[in-house]
């Protein structure tokens, strides 16, 4: 019997390694010659047939898994260009609307401030007396002598 667990732990390792021996890939008990099992004949043969179905149904399995992983990266590809390009259209109507409001609360900002203010009374004040000045003074007489020049005006 163990003294600790660290002994017993290795005892049982022990133990199993000899049970595994002692019972075949079969699930059936073999005879064993010391520390090897011996299989002759039809057992050999038929070991050697089960080693290469087995490794032929991992190797299947790998393929599956390959494939499985590699069509799971193009069918990701697919998804994220897909939400993009829908992103793309909601984003841009987004931005714009953002930018939209952004322009309206800056409109409000600066017509209610005082450059606006100074502004406004240049243009009332000294633009609009200057252009229609510029009409009556200037206009108005140049077009009527072309008129005139022309012989439709009477």
């Amino acid at each position: 019997m163990a003294e600790n667990f660290a002994s017993l732990i290795k005892e049982q390792k022990e133990t199993n390694k000899r049970l595994d021996v002692l019972v075949g890939a079969t699930g059936e008990l073999v005879e064993t010659t010391g520390e090897q099992t011996v299989a002759t004949g039809a057992a050999a043969t038929e070991d050697k047939n089960r080693a290469k179905l087995a490794a032929a149904k991992s190797l299947n399995l790998l393929k599956t898994m390959a494939k499985g992983i590699t069509g799971l990266g193009k069918s990701f590809a697919l998804s994220a260009k897909a939400r993009l390009k829908g992103l793309s259209g909601g984003l841009l109507k987004f931005i714009k609307a953002t930018a939209l409001a952004a322009l309206l609360v800056a409109a409000l900002g600066f017509l209610e401030s005082q450059t606006w203010k100074d502004m406004k009374k240049f243009i009332v004040e000294d633009v609009i007396p200057a252009l229609i000045n510029f009409y009556k003074n200037t206009l108005r007489p140049f077009f009527s002598g072309i008129i005139a020049f022309k012989g439709y005006y009477s």
